[in-house]
């Protein structure tokens, strides 16, 4: 039921839909210019931050320039399998052909349609088929037929003005947790020296172990590794009879792991404490640190580093594409900085607490985006009734 003065339009109803193109790449004259040309690589958010390709006036020509409050929407791509990526305008550009363009008309505006369209993000991913190649397809009839819950236009206008309040405070966040993250690198450059002579090789500072358990008749927890130095990750095997292994490993707190066919990614971790007792497969092998030798803390840094990733792949040796294999010998003979252990001890402590500035800002970044999926879902249904300047509950 909808609240009193809301109405339940299709899409087509207030907006005008335009299509893109592509200019021919061959005309030098036509692209390096001033006006941005999307496509969906550049709408990883509600607004555009950079177009990574732009037009001259001429390529531009070729194609439709919308101007600012255009709503853009994907409608062919492999992401739409997974998301709806949807793009306001708030300047003149061009798009390609895999995108639709929506003009609102006067009865809506932009940013509350934006809105909407990505609340409604579930009911229209429904819609979304295969065009081959396990590219998606959103069938432009089936999205103009979408119906947008609509307020009176000044309503609309206080609900986006309250949502736009939340975007900024994520923005602001994001923002500060890059400034960290840029941060925590510097120092990990300063404080991790791969080109010091206090090196050893791996062997010396871990111990090969293997904690081999037959295959549980019951399900299990089931570690695995993230590439890029993003630790681990657990999922739950429900079915042990769809795991053909009869053994599996138990790997605890502190161990290091590696991924033997993805190491050359970065999938190297140490197991942490919230993950002791999940079980591997023989493809990840565990080591437990030397502790009289190194700090795991310390350790855990400097395997996260550059410099480690492209060793990495020095010992994964393989053909094309990601069929690369680590050499575990040739893994232990990889040199690693080794300063004496009170000064492990130091830079641990110092990276330690870069980290954990990280992570406060992403619990606080977390929050934001749970508080505005609550918003949008009680702003944009009426739930909530706002007025010039309060939010209220809806009676009843």
């Amino acid at each position: 039921m909808l609240p009193e003065g809301w109405r339940f339009p299709a899409l087509s109803d207030l907006a005008t839909f335009v299509s893109g193109g592509t200019p021919d790449k061959a005309k030098s004259a036509f692209w390096d210019g001033d006006i941005p040309w999307v496509t969906v690589s550049d709408m990883k958010s509600l607004r555009l931050t950079e177009a990574q390709h732009k037009l001259t006036p001429a390529g531009a020509e070729q194609v439709r320039i919308v101007q600012k409050g255009t709503i853009l929407v994907l409608v062919r791509g492999m992401g739409l399998f997974k998301d709806l990526p949807v793009l306001l305008c708030e300047e003149p550009l061009t798009f390609n052909q895999d995108i639709k363009g929506l003009v609102p008309n006067n009865s809506v505006d932009s940013e509350f349609l934006a809105y909407a369209l990505i609340a409604r993000k579930s009911e229209i991913l429904r819609h979304v088929d295969s065009a081959g190649h396990g590219t998606g397809r959103l069938d432009t009839d089936l999205l103009k037929a979408t119906p947008i819950p609509l307020p009176t236009l000044p309503e609309q206008r206080r609900i986006a003005e309250i949502i736009r309040a939340w975007d900024e405070a994520i923005e602001a966040t994001q923002s500060i947790i890059a400034k960290r993250e840029r941060q925590y690198r510097g120092l990990r450059e300063q404080l991790v020296d791969w080109f010091s002579p206090e090196r050893q090789p791996l062997r010396k500072l871990v111990k090969a172990t293997s904690r081999q358990v037959v295959k549980p008749n019951e399900p299990y927890r089931a570690l695995s590794i993230r590439s890029h130095g993003k630790g681990t990750f657990e999922r739950l095997v429900s079915d042990p009879s769809s795991v053909a292994m009869e053994h599996l490993f138990v790997a605890k707190a502190g161990d290091l792991i590696v991924n033997i066919t993805f190491a050359w990614e970065g999938a190297v971790a140490l197991v942490p404490p919230r993950h002791d007792g999940g079980l591997v497969s023989h493809r990840f092998p565990t080591f437990e640190p030397r502790r009289a030798r190194v700090n795991p803390r310390y350790l855990r840094h400097a395997l996260r580093m550059p410099r480690f990733n492209y060793l990495l792949g020095v010992v994964s040796p393989g053909g094309a594409g990601r069929n690369r294999v680590l050499n575990k010998s040739d893994f232990l003979e990889l040199d690693i900085p080794t300063p004496s252990l009170k000064a492990q001890d130091r830079v641990a402590e110092i990276l330690d607490e870069a980290e954990k500035a990280i992570e406060t800002e992403q619990l606080s970044l977390n929050a934001l985006l749970r508080q505005k999926r609550g918003l949008m879902q009680k702003l944009l249904t009426g739930e909530w009734r706002v007025k010039p300047e309060v939010v209220t509950a809806m009676s009843g």
